[in-house]
């Protein structure tokens, strides 16, 4: 199992957590968890992924980052 926090600020955590669903189903599981101050979730999403489709979500939002940085930084020059 594995847990990315990511602070986007001081009041405000996504936890992301990554593990083996079990042995007889190949799938992985997924949980965002949405903190709102310490200690305190005020939303989750969990979901049963393949991890085909688990590498797609990832490869689909650094694709997504790079475009948006790339948009920014355009911006940034006009």
């Amino acid at each position: 199992m594995a847990t990315q926090i990511i602070h986007a600020n001081e009041m405000f955590t996504i936890d992301v957590t990554v593990r083996e669903s079990d042995t007889y189903t190949k799938a992985a599981y997924l949980k965002f968890e949405r903190n709102y101050r310490p200690d305190s979730i005020h939303g989750c999403d969990e979901m049963f992924l393949t991890p085909t489709q688990l590498e797609l979500i990832g490869r689909f939002l650094i694709r997504q980052a790079d475009e948006i940085r790339t948009a920014q930084a355009f911006r940034e020059v006009a």
